[in-house]
């Protein structure tokens, strides 16, 4: 059944671009948000924050100076499906991250489902919680929302309806999703950074290179003017609420259109950030670029419900360009083929998304898993009998739904 199969190398030695989200408490303590892709940020609030611009005057001096071909980087390809979806970066990133990063949990989005229900239990104790779409870019699917605002309604509590409430966006309908896969993340309440003496509760951006040396070891360099580089503050639209008040959106969600923007970064906070950034994220990506491929893969699809989805949106996304050619190992397909059926079982709408829609395919070895899989009467039996079941609304289940493309901006099973 396997064809050209072949194992691949690491990642390792493949420098790597991108920026970091992140915030210092009022403790000093560092959490990261995200990471996104270097070359998607548009820079906006280190032009405000220091009248340069980084983006077309000092980007592609910075990286040619360390020696990098700028059109090398981010081509792993996992690690760019990662700073795209923030649903498969939470299943993919190595834990000696975690320390940096806020209580953070990922949800596959699909109709039935009572995702208000689970995020209430995961985050017992707290008041609010940040919930963001897996490929949402901008703060465009970042919502605030308080933890009881979670339970509106006697029905199973769906995210994207209770979200498109939040926003007032109108009335729901599966065939137009508001997101799909979700993370949700504790608040994180910043110090306070004041301009004209107004206290902001900003995010902090840096733009960083991973730059491999001779033996693929790696190092970080954050961008910009100086030569140890420069941060700055996205700020939001309104200041900090006083303590007691209801934190609001639009005192925590930075806002590139509207005053005051940004803030340049202290050189002291930036030194403290960039020593945190070598203490757990670098130890992270040499463990993740030391490991290939269809390795990672493989661990995701022996994992969690999280994690086997995110290694099929992976699958889902190759193409001949990102693969080079290449396929993945035995080891990947033997797994795929045994944890399959039970998955799908498990959650039909891992069917619909992934196994219906598999003729665009890059890969013909889980093309033939998908339809070996799709031709088993006595499986389709299974799942019709687990859809009646858990699904209280047969009709949103059978929406179709239409191929995952990389880099896209619509919102689909991401």
């Amino acid at each position: 059944m396997v064809i050209n199969a072949m194992t691949q190398k690491s990642g390792r030695g493949k420098p790597l671009y991108f920026t970091v989200d992140l915030m210092l408490t009022e403790d000093n303590d560092v959490r990261i948000l995200e990471l996104n892709d270097g070359f998607a940020s548009g820079f906006t609030g280190y032009d405000r924050a220091y009248g340069q611009n980084y983006k077309y005057n000092l980007e592609d001096a910075f990286i040619e100076k360390h020696g990098i071909i700028l059109d090398a980087l981010n081509r792993d390809y996992l690690f760019a499906l990662m700073l795209e979806s923030k649903y498969v970066f939470d299943a993919f990133i190595p834990d000696e991250l975690r320390p940096l990063l806020p209580k953070t949990r990922a949800y596959a989005v699909c109709p039935g489902e009572e995702q208000g229900s689970k995020i209430q239990d995961d985050f017992k104790g707290t008041s609010d919680v940040i919930v963001k779409g897996s490929t949402g870019r901008a703060g465009m699917e970042v919502f605030l929302i308080a933890l009881s605002d979670l339970m509106l309604t006697a029905s199973p509590a769906q995210l994207n309806i209770l979200l498109r409430m939040h926003r007032n966006l109108g009335p729901f309908s599966y065939g137009s999703m508001a997101i799909s896969n979700a993370v949700v993340q504790e608040v994180i309440r910043p110090g306070p950074v004041f301009v004209d003496t107004r206290p902001y509760l900003g995010t902090i951006r840096v733009g960083v290179l991973a730059v491999p040396d001779a033996k693929g070891c790696y190092s970080l360099k954050i961008t910009g003017h100086d030569e140890e580089g420069n941060g700055y503050y996205k700020l939001p639209n309104k200041p900090a609420p006083a303590r007691g008040e209801t934190l609001r959106e639009e005192s925590l969600k930075s806002d590139i259109s509207a005053y005051p923007v940004s803030a340049p970064l202290g050189k002291k906070d930036l030194q403290h950030i960039k020593a945190e950034l070598d203490r757990f994220l670098l130890p992270a990506l040499e463990k993740y670029m030391s490991t290939d491929l269809s390795q990672k893969l493989t661990m995701a699809l022996d994992g969690d419900e999280n994690k086997f989805i995110a290694a099929l949106i992976a699958v889902q996304n190759m193409n001949s360009e990102n693969m080079e050619g290449q396929y993945l190992s035995d080891a990947f397909y033997k797994k795929l083929g045994e944890r399959l059926p039970a998955m799908c079982l498990k959650n039909p709408y891992i069917y619909t998304a992934f196994v219906q829609p598999c003729f665009h395919l890059y890969d013909p070895n889980v093309r033939e898993i998908f339809n070996s899989l799709r031709e088993d009467s006595a499986f389709t039996a299974d799942l019709n009998q687990s859809i009646a079941q858990r699904f209280y609304n047969k009709e949103a289940f059978d929406v179709p739904l239409q191929r995952a493309e990389f880099n896209s901006n619509r919102p689909d099973f991401r």
